[in-house]
């Protein structure tokens, strides 16, 4: 993507406002085992139990975007699912100048990695230029260990190869991620760096893809970004738990939204297994407990029969094949015993 003046629909054109909490807390999107913690600018900052996690570890814990050297002001902040979310930004206004005339999108997907579209809108008269930076780094520790504050300022190793940013985890090089754009930036350690001009009137884009090492690698799909937000997996997903599960409506608008959102949250939390059956089980809860466990996916999965059976089916074979077989006093697995928690972290 690069410079258009044409007005192109966002993949993000409609939502609900996402949840801030108090003090313009976190930011949280869920899809399947993989969760990314932001605040209201969609900033990944250091030092806090924030990030993109997968598999149990988080491999972001820096992601930072700068305009122009300095953070945009947040505007509003819609998340249409539990999976994706708008962050409506702008650039601070400019030195003589009342008002800011740069309106900032990030339009972010998450699934086995995590999709964001930038998306500059000029609404001035003339042509403006943009420096457009985003602070990347990552320390793939335990998910407990960021929960705890126990991170300890870990780094990643970065490497940069044609327009590509690669970052791997020092102790364990099995442990990586990939950051890839639509339009190729200058690439230095930790940063991406975009110089444009976004003309009266137009609008400048960018794709960045973050792929985790060891993520499904899942052909491009071609079309504008909001057709790619149509096909993708997480939206697939959805419309077919949406499609099976039962419709409940009632008299009450109020009721009515709950129970849309109740229905998309529990969409939200299928996770489905690595083996060839693929079979849907149900997380525990978002942020910190998206896996498998034994008492609260159990109750989750009766008390979503009304829904839909399929979940339920597929939690209770899910813990059956993982129920205890031998006696060892280390884990507490007895003969029967059904499991506390799978984890699959460092």
């Amino acid at each position: 993507m690069s410079t258009d003046s044409a007005s192109a629909p966002s993949p993000l054109n409609a939502g609900e406002p996402a949840g801030l909490g108090g003090g313009g807390g976190n930011i949280t999107l869920v899809e399947g085992g993989t969760f990314c913690l932001s605040d209201r600018l969609g900033d990944i900052e250091p030092g806090k139990p924030q990030g993109l996690f997968f598999r149990d570890a988080r491999v972001i814990s820096r992601w930072e975007l700068m305009i122009d050297g300095k953070r945009p002001e947040a505007l509003s902040v819609l998340s249409p699912e539990a999976f994706a979310a708008r962050f409506v930004l702008r650039r601070p206004p400019q030195q003589g100048r009342a008002d800011s005339t740069l309106l900032v999108v990030r339009d972010r997907l998450v699934a086995e990695g995590m999709h964001e579209l930038i998306t500059l809108e000029n609404m001035s008269r003339e042509a403006t230029a943009v420096v457009l930076e985003l602070h990347v780094d990552a320390d793939f520790v335990d998910l407990f260990a960021v929960k705890e504050g126990r991170t300890h300022g870990r780094r990643a190793e970065m490497t940069t190869t044609d327009g590509e940013l690669l970052l791997h985890d020092r102790a364990d090089l099995s442990r990586g991620l990939a950051l890839t754009s639509t339009v190729e930036p200058m690439v230095l350690p930790g940063t991406m760096i975009w110089r444009v001009v976004v003309p009266a009137g137009g609008r400048w884009q960018t794709e960045i893809t973050a792929q985790p090492a060891g993520a499904a690698q899942r052909p491009q799909i071609a079309g504008t970004p909001g057709e790619r937000y149509r096909a993708s997996e997480p939206v697939r997903k959805i419309q077919a738990w949406r499609a099976t599960a039962t419709d409940i409506s009632a008299d009450s608008g109020l009721l009515n939204q709950i129970l849309r959102r109740t229905e998309s949250d529990l969409g939200a939390l299928q996770i489905h297994t690595d083996s060839g059956t693929n079979r849907p089980f149900v997380a525990a809860g978002a942020p910190w407990f998206m896996t498998l466990f034994g008492r609260d996916s159990l109750l989750t999965a009766w008390m979503s029969l009304p829904l839909e059976t399929d979940l339920a089916l597929g939690t209770l074979q899910q813990l059956a094949e993982l129920q205890g077989q031998t006696i060892d006093p280390l884990v507490e697995e007895e003969p029967g015993r059904i499991m506390h928690e799978m984890r699959r972290g460092p």
